[in-house]
């Protein structure tokens, strides 16, 4: 579970047993001290929770004492994943964050009611999640319980909270109807082919989009921010977007929307054509995004010596489109936390330090936000890095989450298996049977639960978590060479 979810935990022993099994599953083999040390409880608690987690997890993962500690092991990946979103069920932020979604708006004594609670209770939960969507900038109201604040602030909340975050049983699902629009749209348009957006991620926000107009509460965009995005017109028309929606829901999304729809689009890019990156920044940046990228560019003339400047460009002009909607745009669940130590650990640093020193960065870049821009730079790099400077089993990579993360696990599957493997990144629109059966797939990989569906269940496959780490990466590794070691795995990612 990422740091995101577990801030919204009120039962004191879920927010243990997540917190020592992100230890178990992160080091594999940890000491009861280093254990009792990660939840600031005695050695004692860490054994009667363990047996516990043991008792309740039956067959999905067994947990063996060693004279090093408690060694980890997942036996039933899927089993497992769906016991800890069971003990999610009664957290009551999640209900309640679910229920202002679906405009479903009750006061502190009705829900106090609902989840058999005292009002006290459910009054002290309330002001732990005012201290979490205070980092989104906006509010709770408490008469009845709703949020109150910019729109576009509330919709990122909700799309790190159901799409970004790990799934939990409280995760609304975009239905068969969103997902035919998505669908319709994108093979209409062809967007797979020029565009980086994930398919879940359109689908989410459009769910929001839609979800949140028809309960009144509509997207305002800043002038400018209009005005640049109908200065251009892409190769996909939004009014068509517009009559798929209006055909399949009997709904019609605002011009606003449908721009507030624009910006993921057109946001969310690829690295792989430097010539449609060159073409974007020349639509959308200006003098001062230019200057800041040149100085960053100063920083590394491999990238200038390569020709791949444009991907740097394109990363600033991203940014400086996103923050004039709102800051909380560029946000990134992994907050920083992901470099802490590591092979990128000096990278983002540096990238940091340039960020919060260099004048025309601090022109746009606020201290809130400026850690999350450096965690997205150094993603953006190290896939920079992988893809330009570094193909025999078929090898299908299914990615949903944070758009720079995805880049990043593409990056590293080609830094460690191009060249030696063939590699398809798929989506739900280009994966199906006859694909699959085309293309001969031997192993098919996703960091995203929601796919294990019939189709994928057919091929071999691997559940990556929602951020791979370097054991996801070893087990395919060991999978595809069973001579790779575990250390080959850890010295190359994280």
């Amino acid at each position: 579970m990422q740091y995101f979810h577990r801030q919204l935990l009120t039962d004191k022993v879920n927010k243990r047993w997540f917190q020592l099994l992100i230890e178990l599953e992160r080091e594999r083999t940890v000491s009861t001290k280093d254990l009792a040390k990660s939840v600031s409880s005695t050695t004692r608690t860490i054994i009667s929770d363990i047996a516990n987690i043991r008792t309740y997890f039956g067959k999905a993962i067994r947990i063996d004492v060693t004279n090093m500690g408690y060694s980890f092991f997942e036996i039933d990946s899927e089993e497992y994943i769906r016991k800890k979103k069971e003990l999610l069920d009664l957290e009551p932020l999640f209900v309640i964050i679910t229920a202002i979604f679906n405009n479903e708006l009750l006061s502190i004594g009705e829900w106090s009611d609902r989840l058999h609670k005292s009002e006290s209770t459910i009054l002290r939960n309330l002001k732990k999640l005012d201290k979490i969507v205070a980092d989104y900038q906006f509010e709770i109201e408490y008469s009845p319980i709703t949020f109150k604040g910019k729109e576009q602030n509330i919709r990122k909340f909700f799309l790190s909270f159901f799409y970004e975050a790990d799934a939990t049983p409280h995760t609304v699902t975009p239905n068969i109807m969103i997902q035919e629009i998505v669908l319709e749209f994108s093979k209409a348009y062809h967007l797979e082919t020029h565009l980086a957006i994930q398919f879940s991620m359109f689908c989410y926000i459009l769910l929001i989009s839609l979800e949140r107009s028809q309960g009144g509460h509509h997207i305002k965009l800043p002038q400018k921010l209009k005005r640049e995005l109908l200065k251009y017109h892409e190769n996909f028309d939004l009014q068509k977007l517009k009559g798929i929606i209006l055909r399949k829901t009997g709904e019609a999304l605002s011009d606003e929307e449908l721009l507030y729809i624009k910006l993921f689009l057109i946001t969310n890019r690829n690295i792989d054509s430097l010539k449609s990156e060159g073409e974007f920044v020349k639509r959308y940046a200006n003098d001062r995004v230019n200057q800041l990228a040149q100085a960053y560019l100063q920083l590394h003339p491999e990238i200038t010596r390569n020709g791949v400047e444009a991907l740097i460009h394109s990363f600033f002009t991203c940014c400086y489109l996103e923050i004039q909607l709102t800051e909380v745009h560029v946000k990134n669940l992994c907050g920083g936390t992901l470099f802490d130590e590591g092979p990128d650990a000096s990278n983002f640093a540096q990238n940091l330090s340039f960020l919060e020193r260099h004048p025309l960065a601090q022109q746009f870049l606020t201290e809130r936000i400026v850690r999350d821009v450096a965690v997205n730079l150094t993603l953006l790099m190290s896939a920079i890095e992988s893809s330009y400077y570094s193909s025999s089993l078929k090898i299908a990579f299914l990615l949903e989450g944070n758009h720079f993360v995805c880049l990043q696990t593409k990056a590293f599957a080609h830094q460690l298996l191009a060249g030696s493997h063939q590699l398809y990144f798929l989506d739900s629109i280009s994966l199906n049977e006859d694909i699959l059966e085309t293309i001969g797939v031997d192993i098919i990989v996703t960091n995203y639960s929601e796919y294990i569906n019939d189709y994928v269940l057919k091929s071999e496959y691997l559940l990556f978590q929602t951020i791979p780490t370097a054991d996801d990466w070893n087990s395919l590794l060991k999978k595809i060479s069973p001579a790779l070691t575990k250390t080959s795995a850890r010295s190359a990612l994280i």
